[in-house]
């Protein structure tokens, strides 16, 4: 192993590099630039002269690309560390993956540092390469508390949190909220719990800039999608939005329309009411606007707009009346819950106890016998061994107890099931010979 100085030119990609796709050098080129070269290159010798980079393909580049741009001469030698053939492969790997990067905390520490040092935002941008929005989010996060940091630095908090705490500039805030909070999301509520985030869409109703006009504050974030932030006053906001649906109420009102009504939700009844369509696509007639409610309200993206009804009601098809509308339910009935997946009963078979009665619109409780039978009664035979045991064997005793106190059945003593006389005036009976309830009771 020898330390050779080689002229730039001479030195050319190594098939044996393991690092195959190539990464941007851009921000390196200027780093070399402000500080050189801090770590040698590693090269073989190759037969023609030349010297293949096997360790520090990236470095390479950003030298060609120093020299063509003329910051470096071009006579310029490049220390380079020679190693044998042999170990080449194992050379390349070794550097990249060994390497550790830098923890974000001492990143963090880095910038502040710098700031300190006398060196502002576009000087650090310059001297690295970097983007001036980064370096200014990494000396907002350089200003958090030191508590904060240090949380940062023992893994007890993310990045995301850190870049939460950044949504206030009081130190002693941020260390109350960190014995409470350990993620972005709860941090974020916790300082922001009296603000409505600039995305709320009556914040977007209301505008950016006449809310800022009405002199009301607001806190950026940073490290937020768009650059969104959180509006000091929510107060101000709804006010400001309040009297912008006045004016559109009034206005809606000189244009000839019955009724008004502005609102940032929509009204609950409006179910009940008909909706109006423009005449022919061209609008609205004077009679129309007279005889309809017309509603204001927000979309999700801040933008008013309009929807025209009538306050008729629905008529019935069965009365021939005017009313609401209700739901039609189907007259045949649903199937049990039970029997629409397989899986073991839920009540037990061997308990002496009798299972709660359920209620008809329930079944949880039940096994699958005893849920078809309190459900539907009237559409099995109430003959032992028909019905109940096709379903469930061990459930037999259990539902046909259940089933008879329920209903008034008991069984006599020719061993038939007897109705016991109830408000009907009458008793009927079902015989063990497979007759139907449907044909018994009618």
């Amino acid at each position: 192993m020898t330390i050779q100085h080689i002229h730039w030119s001479n030195l050319v990609a190594s098939p044996r590099n393991v690092r195959k796709v190539k990464a941007g050098i851009e921000s390196l080129a200027a780093s070399i630039a402000a500080d050189g070269l801090l770590h040698n290159l590693t090269v073989t010798a190759r037969e023609d002269g030349k010297s293949e980079v096997v360790a520090g393909e990236r470095r390479r580049r950003a030298i060609i690309q120093l020299v063509r741009a003329g910051t470096w001469p071009r006579d310029t030698h490049i220390p380079c560390e020679v190693r044998e053939c042999e170990d080449a492969t194992a050379i390349s790997y070794a550097e990249n993956a060994q390497r550790v990067a830098m923890h974000p905390a001492d990143a963090i520490r880095a910038f502040a540092t710098l700031a300190s040092e006398g060196h502002d935002e576009p000087a650090i941008a310059n001297r690295y390469g970097y983007d001036p929005r980064e370096v200014r989010k990494m000396l907002t996060l350089a200003s958090l508390s030191r508590r904060v940091l240090n949380a940062l630095a023992a893994d007890k908090i993310d990045v995301a949190t850190a870049q939460a705490f950044t949504l206030t500039d009081d130190h002693k805030r941020q260390e109350k909220v960190l014995r409470v909070a350990r993620t972005a999301h709860e941090v974020r509520r916790l300082l922001t719990d009296t603000k409505v985030t600039t995305g709320h869409r009556l914040f977007r109703f209301v505008g950016a800039d006449a809310y800022s006009e009405a002199g009301g504050g607001i806190t950026r974030d940073l490290f937020a999608k768009d650059g969104e932030g959180y509006a000091d006053d929510p107060a101000l906001v709804q006010q400001l939005a309040d009297a912008k649906f006045e004016a559109l109420a009034s206005e809606a009102e000189e244009a000839g329309w019955g009724e008004v009504i502005a609102s940032e939700q929509t009204p609950y009844e409006t179910y009940q009411w008909h909706r109006v369509y423009p005449d022919d696509g061209e609008g609205y007639s004077h009679g129309t606007k007279a005889g309809a409610v017309l509603l204001i309200t927000v979309t999700g993206d801040g933008a008013p707009t309009t929807i025209a009804y009538t306050k008729k009601a629905k008529r019935s098809h069965s009365a021939g009346r005017m009313v609401p509308p209700s739901p039609v339910r189907s007259t045949t009935p649903r199937r049990p819950r039970s029997f629409r997946g397989s899986g073991p009963p839920r009540c037990n078979p061997r308990s002496r106890a009798m299972p709660k009665p359920p209620l008809p619109c329930c079944s949880t409780r039940c096994c699958r016998c005893f849920a078809a039978v309190t459900r539907h009664p009237m559409r099995f035979s109430f003959a032992p061994g028909l019905a109940y045991r096709s379903r469930c064997r061990s459930m037999t005793a259990t539902a046909l107890k259940w089933h008879r106190r329920s209903t008034g059945w008991r069984r006599s003593l020719r061993g038939d099931y007897t109705k016991v006389h109830s408000a009907y005036g009458r008793s009927e009976r079902a015989v063990n010979a497979g007759v139907q309830p449907d044909a018994v009771l009618s």
